[in-house]
């Protein structure tokens, strides 16, 4: 078989079966968020209106192509880095943190000069520019569109953890097929993209969901033209990450995914099978109940957090927090943290994304509406 043809846009699907996050959650009764908060239609007045005070994100008109690092280039290998920053009302970026990582440290400092220097169309609100968060993945690649994503040698040691995923009785013939992929020296970002959902895969099995959704979300990372994944392969993965997302309380970023899946959704009976589960998160948000989940910071010293709601409070840390920036619609804010204070969003600010900044590996309970 030729791989890298068949790794250039490849017909990957798991065998005939659904991934184990969708099987937990398919079954779960569910309705379009649209269809639920459905109005009646808008007179023209009313149109005019909602035209004025329509949001437009920031919009990146000049790109720049980051410098590959030495260190990795010589070692052949591939990576990418997921940052998030500000965009001011002149389309500048600011405030820039590395949030995610793949590959190797110094591609970090690259991706930030890289955006340092991209020029963006700013974003509106009312009208008028405003300052607005974005996140934006940098790929670093050391081919082109017709270079090899994955190696003979790596597909076929992710191919037998698969089956043994999926047909294996022995827990120990899964765990050695797991370390023996884990153990394979990944170069390139189409290994990445499969080794990330081969972790998220293995987690789920030993009911580790947060790993799960975190390895998920790196992932999927990669926008869709430069990952292995296809269409529709994408839509089955993003749909085990809204789950994982809803079973481990980051309800912020499970309504982000539906609005990544909901447009691709045609059948009406899988579309809703979402319903309860988004009414659940809405109601949170609505009814400003209490809610709170364990976190860990990654290797960027970094984790980034979808508030779903305006109030929040870090706590129980095991380990060191310093910082926490909030990166918002109209504006961005730093804290330094102090554990068991209940921070506020000013209402001037909308649509904020909570980035804390702390030392590796350490573990901390963020609750909002405290």
């Amino acid at each position: 078989m030729d791989v890298s043809n068949r790794w250039q846009k490849p017909a990957f699907v798991i065998g005939h079966k659904l991934s184990p996050f969708l099987l937990l959650f398919l079954t779960t009764s569910c309705t379009s968020v649209s269809q639920r908060l459905e109005e009646p239609a808008a007179t023209s007045e009313e149109e005019a209106i909602l035209s004025a005070n329509a949001y437009v994100p920031p919009v990146l008109i000049t790109p720049k192509t980051p410098r590959f690092p030495h260190a990795p280039r010589r070692l052949g290998k591939e990576g990418w880095v997921v940052l998030d920053f500000m965009v001011d009302p002149k389309g500048k970026p600011y405030e820039i943190e590395a949030t995610r990582l793949g590959g190797h440290k110094s591609f970090v400092e690259e991706a930030v000069r890289a955006v340092e220097q991209f020029v963006y169309e700013p974003a509106s609100l009312n009208g008028r520019p405003v300052h607005a968060r974005t996140t934006r993945t940098i790929r670093f690649s050391l081919g082109d569109k017709l270079y090899p994503r994955v190696s003979r040698d790596f597909f076929h040691v992710y191919q037998n953890f698969l089956r043994e995923a999926f047909e294996a009785n022995s827990e120990t013939a899964i765990h050695q097929s797991y370390q023996q992929l884990s153990a394979f020296g990944i170069q390139k970002t189409g290994e990445m993209e499969l080794l990330n959902f081969a972790k998220a895969l293995y987690a789920s099995r030993i009911k580790d969901h947060f790993r799960a959704m975190e390895y998920l979300t790196d992932a999927l990372s990669l926008e869709n033209e430069d990952s292995v994944f296809q269409d529709e392969e994408r839509l089955r993965h993003l749909q085990s990450l809204f789950w994982l997302q809803f079973h481990n309380k980051n309800f912020g970023a499970a309504l982000d995914t539906w609005q990544r899946i909901e447009p691709k959704l045609s059948d009406s009976r899988q579309r809703s099978s979402y319903t309860n589960l988004v009414t659940q998160i809405l109601g949170y948000k609505e009814s400003e109940r209490a809610f709170a989940a364990r976190r860990s910071i990654n290797g960027t010293k970094r984790f980034a957090h979808k508030l779903l709601t305006n109030a929040f409070t870090l706590s129980n840390a095991e380990g060191s927090l310093t910082t926490a920036k909030l990166y918002c619609i109209s504006g961005f804010i730093i804290y330094e943290i102090e554990l068991q204070v209940r921070y506020v969003v000013p209402p001037n600010l909308s649509d904020c994304r909570l980035v804390v900044t702390g030392s590796p590996n350490t573990t901390f309970t963020i609750s909002e509406n405290p």
